[in-house]
């Protein structure tokens, strides 16, 4: 027996990756290409994703015969086939076949689907480094272009998101105690990283009212990390992390201009209200976040045992002791015609005890427990909750 209808949802990405070495390119120039591997600069790859998603989509099998949709069409929808060699192009601009189980193919009229969508994502990642082997320094750079956007069936207002530039830049000193002699008295090793992102997102939507957003961020996590294993085993991090968002609500007013948006009805498609940009109804805010987490860890040899009922477990491995904590505070401002306005600032705090034991290669116990504070300022009372848990695993694998 035929089912009388199917409903999917189907994603398709594609994705084409090249690269480039400067020293390969530039191995004619010997001087150059000396200074290159020196500083030992890597490949220069390029990366472009696109990623179209059909979410719900559903029809009946007789409304696919009736329109034309053979079996050969069918099998090729249902292997992920959507491109082909007359719609390469799409690759870069468009959708691969809008007229085919897609937007802008009319809904069976036997089912009372209307959820239909198609979210399109396309990016572009360019990503490479280099090392300063003086300091045991190691340099990582990526730059990144990303265009989403959804269409609907059955036409509804959405928004088109584009992150540009997004770029981010990271660095990791190597075992400092190499070149920081002095520090071998007291550490076995000692390293540094640091990442710095910026990124740039814009929304828009010509038929929503609702406010655009225009948000440059900058993100420093970790502002710095320094990690440091002593002579004594004593492992220790702590991080500083550091971020400020200034965003801006564009806001919006209607236009008597109305158009029509291109969906499956074609001219039978009603006309639209758009909303033009009105600078008296922006409203910018801004957030800082600050903080740090400490963490400190000890393996303790344990030469004894337990006694467990009328059972002695021998502990052989060194038992793991961990101190976690991590303290925030984020300050969120809104202006307003002129008027800064303070948002309800969140300060939180974590302190995380932790216990880990390896018993066998298959068997292991975990314990932790975790107290984390939040207040909130700017609230009455200046609110704050206290949460405290518990946790116990024991696992053993077969």
């Amino acid at each position: 027996m035929e089912p009388s209808h199917f409903v999917a949802n189907a994603d398709n990405d594609v994705r084409l990756t090249t690269g480039i070495n400067p020293s390969t390119l530039l191995s004619a120039f010997k001087a150059i290409k000396q200074k290159l591997d020196a500083y030992r600069v890597r490949s220069v790859d390029v990366t472009y994703d696109v990623s179209n998603k059909y979410n719900d989509e559903a029809f009946t099998y007789s409304y696919l015969k009736n329109n034309g949709v053979t079996y050969q069409d069918f099998l090729d929808y249902q292997l992920g086939f959507v491109y082909n060699l007359h719609n390469l192009g799409t690759l870069f601009h468009g959708e691969p076949n809008p007229h085919f189980f897609d937007y802008l193919s009319a809904p069976d009229p036997a089912l009372n689907e209307t959820g239909m969508n198609h979210v399109v994502n396309r990016t572009i990642d360019l990503q490479s480094g280099f090392s300063v082997p003086q300091i045991n320094l190691d340099m990582t750079g990526s730059l990144k272009y990303s265009n989403q956007y959804t269409l609907y069936q059955y036409f509804q207002a959405s928004d088109t998101t584009v992150d540009w530039p997004d770029y981010t830049l990271a660095g990791t000193f190597n075992d400092l105690t190499t070149k920081l002699t002095f520090l071998k008295n007291s550490l076995k090793s000692l390293t540094a990283y640091t990442n710095y992102n910026y990124r740039h997102e814009s929304t828009t939507d010509l038929f929503n009212p609702n406010p655009n957003t225009d948000k440059v961020s900058y993100i420093m996590q970790p502002l710095l990390r320094v990690s440091a294993t002593t002579n004594n085993q004593v492992h220790i991090d702590v991080s500083f992390n550091a971020s400020y968002v200034r965003s801006l609500q564009v806001g919006k007013e209607a236009n008597l201009t109305q158009v029509q948006p291109l969906t499956y009805q074609g001219s039978l498609a009603p006309y639209q209200t758009i909303y033009d940009h009105d600078d008296t109804l922006d409203s910018p805010e801004r957030t800082i976040t600050v903080g740090m987490e400490p963490s400190v860890s000890y393996d303790v040899q344990t030469q004894k045992g337990i006694q467990f009922w009328r059972y002695y477990i021998k502990l052989q491995n060194s038992l793991r002791l961990t101190l976690s904590s991590s303290l925030d505070y984020t300050l969120d401002a809104i202006v307003s015609q002129g008027t800064t306005t303070r948002n309800t600032d969140h300060l939180a705090g974590m302190v995380k005890p932790e216990a880990d034991y390896n018993f066998t290669n298959n068997v292991d116990a975990k314990f932790w427990a975790q107290y984390n504070y939040d207040q909130y300022y700017n609230t009455p009372g200046d609110e704050y909750t206290n949460t405290i848990e518990i946790h116990g695993e024991f696992t053993m694998r077969f």
